[in-house]
């Protein structure tokens, strides 16, 4: 399925379906019990009024594009958070002792680390090279989950924690865009 295929299916599909699906993907098998009902609410709230983007409710946590200096802890406490447990950095350090901004934490007793983070001016703000970073953290320690971008709408950048199977299932299913390039095919085809 391409951009245009989801985007034309989504538009043909009706809420219920769409949840149906969701619940096929396997999805809300690694979202808490405590948190569906909010998110069926929300994801049917955004399908309803613009269900191409009905997707971006799906993630536990967005990334707000910001310009400026950032701090990371922040936001790799926040990626804790939505991992249940399942990813609890310690030792969390941000800048070296010349301010070089690096990033450097303990997990499972292992040191992961970069030491220069390579800046992009098209991906500043994303926190790419940290969240591959985190990852590598996680495949390293044999964890099943991931954190996985979804295609971001404009200066937010959504997360969710799952095996990447599971996102595959959905992008299969047609719950998902099938690539990253979606939102770009939105704003040429005037579908913002």
């Amino acid at each position: 399925m391409n951009n245009e295929e989801f985007l034309k299916a989504i538009k043909a599909m009706s809420f219920d379906d769409y949840w149906e699906k969701v619940v096929a993907s396997g999805w809300l098998d690694w979202i808490p019990k405590s948190e569906v009902l909010e998110m069926k609410t929300k994801v049917g709230e955004e399908f309803n009024e613009r269900p191409q983007y009905a997707y971006t409710f799906l993630s536990r946590y967005i990334i707000v594009h910001d310009s400026g200096p950032e701090e990371m802890t922040p936001y790799i406490e926040d990626l804790s958070r939505i991992s249940n447990g399942q990813f609890n950095p310690t030792n969390i350090i941000e800048n070296d002792e010349q301010g070089k901004q690096i990033l450097k934490f303990e997990f499972n007793h292992k040191v992961y680390s970069i030491d220069n983070i390579p800046f992009d001016e098209n991906e500043h703000g994303t926190h790419k090279w940290e969240v591959r970073l985190i990852n590598h953290a996680l495949e390293d320690n044999k964890i099943e989950c991931r954190f996985i971008q979804l295609p971001y709408c404009d200066e937010e950048f959504p997360y969710i924690f799952l095996p990447p199977r599971t996102y595959k299932k959905a992008q299969d299913l047609g719950v998902m865009p099938p690539n990253d390039e979606y939102f770009t095919y939105l704003m040429e085809n005037d579908e913002t």
